[in-house]
């Protein structure tokens, strides 16, 4: 059953493939994930050194189609601190605040182990809106290096087969495949924070990813990647008790690849302290693609986050409703203040 669950997922591709429309470019979609509020800053360079803390470490693992022969397999990480500008006033700063940051990604996909890594620095402003701090805008850019990394050896090519069968000693045919390639990319984002009461706020994110085009192709072509527009708007609203309920939504466009990603996830406080553990639960659905149950718990200044992508889109049959697992983990380190009026994660 595997196996024809394999075939069928490679007929698939290969049926959207040769009968796409004439002169239409196939199109694909950089990483997404579905804890992005977790991940942020990945996504986001507003978002950088943008929590209550000294410092935060973030790290993110996500497993895609496992019943694939070989899943797609994602690992990201970043690092931020929250640095302080202005003359201190009470036990806050006059001034905004800058973030730094160090972004951290690594995929790995299909059975020629297509790899991508990056490796970038991002830098943040918060400038404060109102003097009690309740409200700031953030500003932020990034420059990441990246490469791209093939291993041909693993694939099979029309000219390798011949009547006989298919013979691994022979040349590809594939003159101009590079092995591997580097580039540069910048990205930009801005972002507005706003807390209405003691356990009520609201925020929205926009950023630019890709704005100078790197040049990513293998096949020694002027092939760039496109930019990408992102967009999140969330809130967090007390509820009776301990609970509150932290709503979100996301877009992102990629040419002619969109995905739209919204639901909420619900906290549980585990006792009536502000900085109390919290059990987190969560529901969210991405537009015609999968459906995502999400559990975790906040444990002093660390969060733990798990979840699960059920397959809802075209090649639900191919993968057996097999999506992704994905797992997060963020701790953030105080310092001997409160650095900024906004959440520990959001």
């Amino acid at each position: 059953m595997r196996r024809l669950r394999t075939i069928a997922f490679a007929f698939g591709l290969w049926f959207c493939f040769v009968f796409r429309p004439p002169g239409e470019k196939l199109h694909a979609q950089d990483l997404h994930s579905g804890q992005e509020y977790a991940l942020a800053p990945l996504w986001y360079p507003s978002a950088t050194g943008r929590f209550d803390g000294l410092y935060r470490v973030g790290i993110g693992y996500r497993d895609q189609w496992a019943s694939v022969p070989v899943p797609y397999r994602t690992l990201v990480a970043y690092n931020d601190w929250n640095l302080e500008v202005g003359k201190k006033r009470g036990n806050r700063r006059s001034g905004g605040r800058f973030g730094l940051g160090l972004v951290l990604s690594g995929d790995r996909a299909g059975d020629g182990r297509l790899a991508t890594n990056e490796g970038g620095l991002q830098v943040a402003y918060h400038q404060p809106l109102a003097r009690d701090g309740k409200a700031f805008l953030s500003f932020g850019g990034g420059m990441a290096f990246g490469s791209r990394s093939l291993d041909a050896s693993r694939l099979l090519f029309n000219q390798q087969f011949t009547e006989n069968g298919f013979d691994p000693n022979l040349p590809s045919g594939e003159s101009s495949l590079m092995p591997n390639d580097a580039y540069w990319d910048a990205s930009a984002g801005l972002g507005l924070f706003v807390r209405t009461s003691v356990h009520n706020y609201f925020f929205l994110d926009a950023a630019l990813q890709h704005l100078n085009r790197p040049q990513v192709s293998l096949l020694q072509a002027d092939e760039r990647l496109d930019f990408r527009p992102l967009a999140a708007v969330g809130a967090r609203f007390g509820l009776r008790g301990t609970r509150a309920l932290l709503p979100r939504v996301q877009f992102s466009q990629q040419q002619n690849a969109r995905v739209l990603t919204a639901g909420a996830n619900l906290s549980f406080g585990l006792d009536y302290r502000p900085d109390a553990n919290q059990f987190i639960a969560g529901l969210w659905y991405r537009y015609l693609d999968a459906v995502i149950v999400n559990a975790g718990m906040q444990l002093g200044t660390w969060q733990f986050m798990a979840g699960y992508e059920v397959n809802a889109s075209g090649l639900s049959p191919s993968t057996g409703g097999n999506g992704a697992f994905e797992i997060s983990m963020v701790w953030i380190g105080h310092g001997a203040d409160r650095r900024l009026d906004c959440p520990r994660t959001f």
